[in-house]
């Protein structure tokens, strides 16, 4: 390569080398930036409705006094899917 041609390819790498280490070591205005580029894109995409596989299982005190302390176990939570999935 020509000295001319891997004069921006090193400046490119050394960018992203400069970049990537601010977000390794978590650099705060990255992060805002980052946080901000996120909500554009989604206010972009806009609202929709959720997928029918979303669902939504409330735990309230009457079912956390019935079935017990939360976390539940994992066989827990699998008799909890399989009665929701019964009621469909």
């Amino acid at each position: 390569m020509t000295r001319q041609r891997s004069t921006p390819l090193a400046i490119a790498l050394l960018i992203g080398i400069v970049v990537s280490a601010l977000r390794i070591h978590g650099c705060r205005p990255l992060d805002r930036l980052d946080m901000r580029a996120l909500d554009g894109l989604l206010l972009q995409r806009g609202g929709g409705a959720p997928a029918p596989e979303v669902v939504i299982v409330a735990v309230d005190d009457a079912s956390l006094s019935e079935v017990g302390r939360w976390p539940w176990s994992r066989a827990r939570s699998g008799t909890v899917r399989r009665a929701r999935l019964a009621m469909l």
